[in-house]
Parts: structure tokens; sequence; C-alpha cells
């Protein structure tokens, strides 16, 4: 043999690694090193199964698999991810084919386990060495040097390589599986749920059905409590004493937990964890190979199911903490809809959801402090909890709204006779007054947040109804909140794509005739028609859409009033809302908006209704002054449908008062107009100059005119209009306009 001959065989195989079977069986189970052969030359095959014949490597005996070109091969290894080694030509259909499938293994396919051996009959076509490198090719060599000895000695070397390549993948995949498992087992919200979720990923680890118990023991106690049970042992969870009574069981969780070490034996696997104060006994009734897992990922299993039940406790207290009211010692939200899942699936409809909101509550917590206010709801809470049989669960769902599910024998009025008598809390006699919202079982329904939700639906109809006490769901009142969300919708998509429009309705003076200014309104196109401003403002309102639109219709009016200044020298008048009013910055938009326009200040009223007038006193006082300050004049519209009081009134900065159109319209229905008279007299006492609206007849301008009205508007004079109509309007009317000096 010459030396290079003999440096070709310094790779060392010992006796252990190879293994000649006379039988042609594996040594171990039925284990298999798959060699794919791929050589267009049959001999080649052959040979090589001749020299291999009966050979094992590593105690596994090699199947050969064959493919005479590199498109067979291609197959071959689609169907066969688990090749140890390819003994590849390099040269068959193309001089390249041999390469071009090392290409496809490695890019396309996405085989990187497996070891390639190349061989070639024509050195010539040796690969450069980059190519070995960038395609993790093993070995390269020329068909003549493969002597029986080199081939077994470089197929040991590849398989070798092979099961260490496989082996770090595998603890790789073991380790991310691990890490997802930990992760999933530390995000459960509760004992229970964290118990069977680590059953379950120590099942799938093992290899074993997902059937067991997790079983803890604290520090110092003897006492031991089942915390998760899966599968046929599931019962034990609910009852302890099956536990106990299975002999089997109980003895090989106290075994372990006695000695600190886990066990399996030829009836059962028991797994043991130990964390800060707590031990544990993981127990499976069937067999599996502890030896057969990698020890460090145990350990770092059994680690972070430690470090879950060192926070056992704090476990135990969330879980309480999600279903729990602390303030009122009751079930909260989540328990209430957890109740009414159950109350869903069970066939028995017999039972309906109440939704109670305590009315006004909002001014008790504010004028007598949030320490009354909580009292309050732990008073309210406990007459809940006591007071009607038949009641179920009682909830506390939101600040001052509480769920009772209740058999349906209960009956609203039975609710509402709990709160007949004031409460005492804190030396204050309150007469608490509610409001329910009802939602009988019988209600086709899939889940428990519906029901809440249709309750909510009948609650907020009787809130709106200052007659009503009670609602019950009915599926129109669903029907009448959907149209309502899409009107508030398409509403949004109107304000940002320009659908909204300003139409101006013009104001005179009867004595002498003639326009001294208009008030905007506002008008929505949709769909080729316009929807009522009855139907949208009140949503937008609703919405809080309102405070956006406000602002548009201010800096719109405020534009036309500079156009219209051009030629006439008349004011615009523009309404405003009470979410308007509320917003901190209200003051700074109009000052903005006016100096932006350039318009004179005095000539832009704002008009608030009587009831906005009335709803925040102190903050409408102090709004209107500041915008007096700016040289803003104020209308109290619709005067005389609210309540406001002569002292109230007179500490406003107002300038101008409007009659409503239903005072003006009793001028004509043999009611003598005695409200709109009333109106105009008091204008007079209070230096206030005075609008009637709504106008449409002779008779009624009539009256106001034989009464010194000041002002008037309505559809005797003209109907609302845009701002080119409006121009026309104002040239060809036969009214004086005034004009600037």
């Amino acid at each position: 043999m010459s030396e290079k001959d003999k440096s070709d065989d310094i790779i060392e195989i010992s006796e252990d690694d190879i293994l000649v079977q006379d039988d042609g069986e594996s040594a171990v189970g039925g284990a298999v090193w798959k060699v794919l052969i791929v050589d267009d030359d049959e001999q080649v095959h052959a040979s090589t199964r001749f020299a291999l014949n009966g050979i094992e490597i590593l105690e596994r005996p090699i199947v050969f698999l064959h493919a005479y070109s590199a498109a067979e091969a291609r197959q071959v290894v689609t169907q066969h991810s688990d090749l140890a080694v390819i003994l590849l030509d390099v040269v068959m259909e193309t001089d390249h084919a041999g390469l071009e499938l090392v290409k496809y293994i490695r890019d396309e396919a996405r085989i990187l386990d497996t070891r390639i051996i190349l061989r070639t009959g024509q050195p010539g076509y040796a690969p450069e060495l980059d190519v070995i490198s960038q395609y993790d090719i093993n070995d390269y060599r020329t068909k003549s040097e493969l002597t029986r000895a080199r081939l077994v000695t470089a197929l040991t070397a590849s398989i070798r390589s092979y099961r260490q390549i496989s082996t770090i993948e595998v603890t790789k995949l073991k380790l991310i599986s691990i890490v997802n498992a930990v992760t999933s087992i530390l995000e459960q919200q509760s004992v229970e749920f964290f118990g069977n979720e680590v059953i379950a990923r120590l099942a799938e680890f093992l290899g074993i059905k997902n059937s067991g118990l997790l079983v803890i023991r604290h520090e110092g106690e003897s006492e031991l409590s089942v915390i998760g049970a899966t599968g046929s042992l599931y019962s034990y969870l609910d009852n302890f004493h099956h536990f106990i009574s299975d002999g089997s069981a109980n003895s090989m969780v106290r075994k372990v937990l006695s000695e600190q070490k886990s066990h399996s034996t030829g009836e059962s696997t028991t797994v043991y964890v130990r964390s800060k104060n707590i031990r544990a006994a993981i127990y499976f009734p069937c067999v599996a190979t502890l030896e057969g897992m990698d020890p460090q990922l145990l350990d770092v299993f059994t680690a972070n199911v430690a470090i879950g039940l060192a926070n056992l406790n704090l476990l135990t207290k969330l879980n309480e903490m999600a279903y729990f009211d602390e303030l009122c010692k009751i079930p909260n939200r989540n328990a209430c809809l957890r109740m009414l899942e159950q109350a869903i699936q069970d066939k028995d409809k017999e039972w309906q959801l109440f939704l109670i909101d305590i009315h006004h509550f909002t001014d008790i917590n504010d004028g007598l402090g949030q320490r009354v206010g909580n009292m309050l709801l732990q008073e309210v809470a406990l007459r809940l909890e006591h007071g009607v049989r038949g009641f179920v669960q009682t909830s506390r769902v939101a600040a001052d709204v509480f769920a009772v599910i209740a058999k349906d024998t209960v009956t609203p009025d039975m609710v509402l006779a709990l709160f007949e008598e004031p409460i005492m809390v804190a030396g204050n006699r309150l007469n608490v007054v509610v409001r329910i919202g009802v939602c009988p079982g019988t209600i086709q329904v899939d889940d428990a947040l519906a029901v809440l939700n249709y309750a909510n639906i009948a609650l907020n109809r009787a809130k709106a109804n200052p007659h009503l006490m009670w609602a019950c769901y009915e599926q129109s009142m669903l029907e009448n909140t959907t149209e309502r969300i899409r009107i508030v919708n398409e509403l949004k998509q109107a304000l940002a794509s320009r659908q909204l429009e300003l139409w101006y309705q013009p104001q005179l003076s009867l004595d002498p005739m003639e326009v001294i200014g208009v008030e905007a309104l506002l008008r929505w196109r949709h769909s080729g028609s316009y929807v009522s401003p009855a139907i949208f403002i009140p949503l937008a309102e609703y919405s809080g859409l309102i405070v956006d639109i406000g602002a548009w219709v201010m800096r719109q009016a405020a534009n036309t009033l500079k156009h219209l200044q051009k030629r006439y020298d008349m004011r615009m008048a523009v309404n405003v809302s009470m979410p308007q009013f509320r917003q901190s910055n209200f003051i700074e938009l109009v000052d903005g908006i006016i100096k932006d326009s350039g318009i004179a200040p005095e000539l832009f009223e704002l008009e608030i209704t009587e009831s906005i007038a009335m709803e925040d006193p102190d903050l409408v006082r102090d709004k209107l002054q500041e915008l007096n300050e700016l040289g803003v004049s104020v209308a109290i519209d619709d005067f005389g449908t609210g309540y406001s009081s002569l002292s109230y009134l007179q500490t406003l900065a107002i300038d101008r008062l409007k009659i409503d159109r239903a005072f003006v319209i009793d001028i004509d229905e043999g009611k003598h107009g005695i409200i709109a008279e009333m109106i105009l007299e008091l204008g007079k006492k209070l230096s206030l100059t005075v609008v009637a609206e709504g106008v449409e007849t002779p008779e009624q301008e009539a009256f106001l005119r034989e009464r010194h009205c000041d002002f008037v508007q309505g559809f005797k004079y003209a109907k609302p209009m845009p701002v080119e109509e409006l121009d026309t309007w104002l040239q060809t009317q036969n009214v004086v306009v005034k004009r600037d000096s």
C-alpha cells in the first residue's frame, strides 16, 4: 500500500462502530441508515452494494436506495427526508448534473442534515473548494480511490456527522417547543388552567397520552392538593377522595415528594418539581422512558413549572380579582358573563337578566363626595343580594350599574320595590331611583356578551324616557340601535367628504321691514335626498360628533358672513350645542374663527337653547361672559320651552330672546298668543330684543307688529336656502337691505 493510500485510511473506526450481522438483521429494533446511491452506471450500484454487504455502522444496518439520474434522485430525496448519506456521481445526464442536484438538495429541498459524498470517474470534473464548502459536501473521491476500506471509512465518518447534526437539530426543536410550552403555561390566568396545561405539555414531550395529575404539597404540610387533572383522571380535580382512594397514584406521588426525585415504574411515570415553598408531582398512569428525554430539557421544563408554582398564590389572587368586585364584595362583570354562559348552555330557559342603573349617581358622587358614593354602592349591593327570592347571582358590571341573573318569576316591580325606602349613608338620607333593563332568557342568543348588550339596550331605552322605570328588550330595539350606529358612521363620512351644507334663513325687522341678518341651518344631503336634522342632529350630539360638526358650521358661517358683508350690513346667527360649550377651548375656537375670517364680532351671534342655559348654570354663565368680552352677541333659542328663572336670566350676558315657533302657532289657534306676548313683555323689561321664529301667516305678523316685536323669521318671508339662492333673493325681494355706510 502506498503512503497516499495509508493517509487516506487515517480515520479511525472502532470495532463497536462496525458490526457484521450474519443474519442481516438490525442490531437495534429495526432502526436503519438510509444511503442513496446516485449514478448512471449500474455496475457502480452493484459494486457498492457488494462492498458494503452485511455491514452495520454505529449499531444500525445500511439500507440502499437507488437513482440512475439526477431527475430520479430528486424524486427520491423528496420522498425520503431522512437520508443519512448520498453517494453522488458528478457527471451523469450532463457534466454538472451532480453539482446541480447538490444545489437542489440544499437550496430548494432544504435538506441540510444529509451528508453528501461526491464520486467521479473523471478527475477533471472535480468541484472547486468553495463549492464543496458552500454546499456542505462531506467528501470528494474518484471512484478508483474508493476501495472497500476507504468507502467504509468515508461512510462511517459521514453517518457519525449526520447523527450529530440530527441530534443537535432535534434538541433545538425540543428546546423551542419547551420555550413555547412554558410561555403558554405561564399565560394561564387560573390555577386549573395552569395545572392542566402543565400536564398536557409534559405528556407531549414524553410522547404519552394526556391523562394525568398535578399534585402539590406546601412546605411543612402533609396535605396534598390536586390542582390539575386531565383525561381519565379529570374527576380527581373536584373529588379529592378519588385520588386518596387510588392507592397506586397516591403512594407514587407521596414517594416522589418524599424522595424528591422522579420515578418511572412498570405502571406509571411521576415527575418531581420543586419550587421555593411548594413541592409538586406530575403523575401519569402509564409508562414513559424518562431516560429517553434530554435531562437538561426536562430540567428547563420543570424549573419553569416551579416558577409558576412559586406564584401559585398570586395566580389564585388574580383569579379572584378577575371575578370579584373588591368594593362591593360581590361578583363582577366577568363573573356575570361566566354565569350567563352557563345559563345559555342550559336547556332550561327560565331565567332573565336585569341591568340596574342608579339614576343620577354622578350627582351624588360629585355633591357628597366619592366616599359617600362608594358607601351607597355597597348598600345597593346589599339590598340586591338579600332582596328578592329567585335572585341567582348579583354582580356589579359598571361604575353604577348592577346585574342580577334571576328566575323568570321575578318581575321588575319586585326589584323597584327594594328601593322604595331611602338608604341611610353617612348621615345622609338618600332616595335612590333606579332604571332597569331586562333581557329574557328565551331570547335567541349564542353568547353572554350579547345578552348583556341586549339588557343594556333596554336599559338605555328606559333611561331615555322619563316616564319609564324599566324596559324589556325587543328585537326592534336592536334594529333601532343598529340604525343609529349606521347613521352616525355615515355622518362621520359626510363630514370628512364635505356632504354637509349650510342653508340660511333670513331674519327681518318689522318696522321698517328690512333684512337684518340670517340664521345658519345645517343640512345633510345623502344619497340624493336630504336627511332630516331632527334625525341626525340628536345622534351627532349623542355620539360627540357634534363638536367637530359645530366647529365646521361656525367656520363656514363666518366665511359666508364675510362674503355677504361685501354688499350688506347684516348679522349671522349660529346654533351651539352643550357639548361644544363644554369644550375647554371653545372660547379660543370662536375667537380664532372671528379673527381668521375678519368679520366684526358683534355681527356674529351664537344661539343656545334655554335647556342648555339651565343644564350647567355656572359653566354657561362664565362662557357667556367670555363671549361678551369678545364682542360676540348671544341669543336664547326656543325661549319659553325651558324652566329658567327670571333671576337667573338676569345674570346671563345675553342680547336676544327667540320665541319658539310653538308659541307663534298659538296665535292662530285661538289661544290668543298669551305666552308670546309674555315673552315680548319680558324682553322689554330686561332690555333684550326679541325674535319670533316660525312666522307663516299675516295674522301672526299683525299680532307681533302690534306688540312691537323686534324681529321675525319664518316661511312667510323666506325658507332656508343655499348661499347662492340667498344672494339672488337679497337682490330681487322688495325689501330694504341695510348697506354699509
